[in-house]
Parts: structure tokens; C-alpha cells; sequence
């Protein structure tokens, strides 16, 4: 399945970086359109609204209606939030995070009936690589 190997190839784009190790990809007819990384000079860079800007741009359009999006670990509520309003038809996602994950363990932003948008959510691609290198990056800022 393709989406491994985007997956895979986002564990590659963040495992040498110095960064908090969180990368996204949005695809259009399965072809990478964006990759981006998270940027934590700012508290809002993240990597899937990086990832959600600079596609749209790419495309000149709006919204993402049509495209699916991998990244590392499950969205915050802030990036869920900003998958479904830029109408993300699928979200493929690797470590889940139980205290803000917001696609399926803590909130289901992806589902809400209260929300214009539903995406399809499929998590656990390539999970434990992904955890892997958050765990490694974390315990290496403890030291």
C-alpha cells in the first residue's frame, strides 16, 4: 500500500532532524503535493497545518476536498480542527496520542455531528517506528 511508503518516507524526513519528530504529507491522486515538519519556534507551526497551507497554495484552492493526509502522530485538536475544515477526504495517522489525540483516542473531531465535514480516519500506519522516535527524541531532552 502506497501509504506506507509515504509514511515511511515521513519517519526518514524527521529521524535526522533536531526537531520534535512530527511530520505530515498531503497526497492528491496519490502523489505527494506537500511534506512539511513541525516548527517549534511558533506554538501553531505545526506540521499538518504547514502541510495544509502550502497544499492549498500548491493547488490554489481553498480546501482540500479530494486529498488525504499522513502524519506521524495523531493530530491535536488545533490540526483536527483544521483537517475538517479544509475538507480532508481521508487522514492516515501513526502513533496515536492519548492525551490530545482528537481523530480517535481523546476527541473525535474527525466524526462530530455538531461539524460540516467528516474525515475517514485510518490510525496505526507504521505505529511503533513512530512512537519510537517520539519516545527517542523526548528522552534525549531529558538528559
Amino acid at each position: 500500500m502506497y501509504i506506507y511508503n509515504v509514511m515511511k518516507k515521513l519517519i526518514d524526513y524527521v529521524s535526522s532532524m533536531e526537531d520534535i519528530p512530527i511530520a505530515a504529507a498531503v497526497l492528491k491522486d496519490g502523489e505527494i503535493i506537500s511534506i512539511q515538519k513541525n516548527d517549534s519556534k511558533n506554538a501553531i507551526f505545526h506540521a499538518e497545518i504547514l502541510a495544509i497551507l502550502d497544499a492549498t497554495s500548491k493547488l490554489s484552492t481553498k480546501d482540500l476536498r479530494g486529498c488525504e493526509m499522513v502524519v506521524t502522530k495523531e493530530p491535536c485538536p488545533m490540526c483536527m480542527s483544521a483537517i475538517v475544515l479544509s475538507k480532508v477526504d481521508r487522514l492516515y495517522f501513526g502513533a496515536r496520542d492519548f492525551k490530545m489525540g482528537a481523530a480517535e483516542s481523546c476527541f473525535k473531531l474527525s466524526q462530530d455531528p455538531n461539524l460540516n465535514h467528516k474525515v475517514e480516519v485510518i490510525g496505526g500506519i507504521c505505529e511503533d517506528e513512530c512512537k519510537a522516535l517520539l519516545k527517542s527524541f523526548f528522552e534525549k531532552r531529558r538528559i
